[in-house]
């Protein structure tokens, strides 16, 4: 294999779900690409024990080199056939700061017990569209003030147990109705607009230390007319790195996403 495939490889994060492990054309799958050097696997669907067991597996094969990343949201049970479901991010919202900075740590200690070090969260999105079918009771609130004050707190107690956060859907995902799941969204505002609403809580996160930052599938026309947010030079590399100062992991959603696919 030649260097530049194994390093381009090392950039790439694939899916592994528990419940198909005891297949062994699909272990020896992740077996082949994990020989190839990718750098981490996405773990989501299974049982607890079968993960643990999974994650432990893959551990072996390809060293201390991965890292297991996850959604877990608002815990394990959002992935996982086990532990402990906290409350939505909206209702943590109506909440103290405080109290969503002991759930993140509490979701973080799970995820850590089971091998996961990278959770795929706080959602900073702000819920300013209620037709929004894929974010709604994944924000925080209506308003940046709120979202920003629990996102800091969301990002402090994640990493205060030794897992990195990541804060998503860089530049906004919130002010849509469409699912980037399902299509690619259109976030039709001002340059003046995202500095004030849609930019905030990112930039309280990066305040607060978080580790990583998650490109959404969208497109923004101010920022790039022709490429959604995700694989735009003009997003990840003016805004985030240059205009924001970040410079932390940065990583892309899930690639095979209606949106990009």
């Amino acid at each position: 294999m030649s260097e530049l495939r194994r390093r381009a490889a090392g950039l790439v994060i694939p899916r592994a779900d528990a419940r198909s492990w005891h297949d062994s054309t699909y272990r020896d799958a992740l077996y082949n690409l994990i020989d190839e050097g990718v750098g981490g696997i996405g773990v989501f669907l299974g049982g607890l024990d079968e993960t643990a067991r999974m994650i432990d597996d893959l551990r072996t094969r390809g060293g201390r080199r991965l890292l297991f990343a996850a959604d877990y949201e608002h815990g394990l049970p959002m992935r996982l056939d086990g532990g402990i479901a906290f409350p939505r991010a909206m209702a943590l919202g109506r909440t103290l700061p405080g109290i969503t900075e002991h759930v993140a740590a509490a979701i973080a200690q799970e995820a850590r017990a089971l091998g996961v070090f990278w959770n795929f969260a706080p959602v900073c999105d702000i819920n300013s569209d209620p037709n929004n079918p894929i974010i709604n009771t994944r924000s925080f609130g209506e308003t940046p003030d709120t979202v920003a004050r629990h996102v800091e707190a969301y990002v402090r107690g994640t990493q205060s147990q030794r897992v990195m956060a990541c804060a998503k859907h860089v530049p906004g995902h919130g002010d849509t109705s469409v699912d980037s799941h399902m299509a690619l969204p259109t976030i039709a505002i001002t340059r003046e607009v995202a500095e004030t609403r849609e930019f905030l809580p990112f930039r309280a996160a990066i305040d607060a230390g978080v580790a990583s930052l998650m490109m959404g599938h969208i497109l923004v026309p101010f920022l790039d007319p022709d490429r959604p947010a995700s694989l735009s030079s003009n997003v990840i590399t003016d805004l985030v790195r240059t205009a924001w100062g970040f410079d932390g992991l940065v990583t892309t959603d899930a690639l095979d996403m209606r949106a990009i696919t």
